[in-house]
This record gives C-alpha cells, sequence and structure tokens, in this order.
C-alpha cells in the first residue's frame, strides 16, 4: 500500500485542491478523499462515493511523474495519517 496527499495548484472552483488517496500494491486507489477550497468533501471507495468523488479506473502514475507537472505536489504520507485525515473527514 502506498499514501498520498497532492496539493493541485489551479484555480478551478469545482475541482479539489487537495487529493489524499491510498493505493494498492499496483497503483490502483482503494480510498479517496478531496477537499475544496470551500471547505466542500468528497471521497470514494469501493463500495461507496459521495460529494462527486469516483475512483480513477487506472493506476496512479509514480510520485516522480506526479511532480513532472508543476501544478501538482505529490507527498508520501504514512497510513496513520492518512487514517486520520479519512476519519476526521468521512462518514461512513
Amino acid at each position: 500500500m502506498q499514501f498520498l496527499k497532492i496539493e493541485w495548484i489551479h484555480k478551478i472552483a469545482d475541482e479539489p485542491y487537495i487529493i489524499y488517496a491510498e493505493l494498492d500494491d499496483i497503483g490502483y486507489e482503494n480510498r479517496k478523499i478531496e477537499i475544496y477550497k470551500n471547505g466542500r468533501i468528497g471521497y470514494a471507495t469501493q463500495s461507496s462515493e459521495f460529494g462527486g468523488s469516483i475512483l480513477s479506473e487506472h493506476p496512479y502514475p509514480t510520485v516522480e511523474e506526479i511532480s513532472a507537472n508543476s501544478e501538482f505536489i505529490p507527498v508520501q504520507i504514512s497510513k496513520e495519517e492518512f487514517e486520520r485525515i479519512w476519519n476526521e473527514n468521512v462518514e461512513v
């Protein structure tokens, strides 16, 4: 498993500016949280979707590949940090 926090630098009101992702061993999303500048939260799991968030059908690029685009700042985070963010923002 891999856990990422990705800051997306943009001015699009309808898109998240922070994405937290839990990825499986080959890079597919298991869970995701999307946070918007207006405070809106979206999330998705293998079995549920909320706030317009969905899991990608494609594996994530590597952190290095994500970093190559200056709009994105990816950081690997711990499972504990991901779980804390998940528990603070998701009502399942």
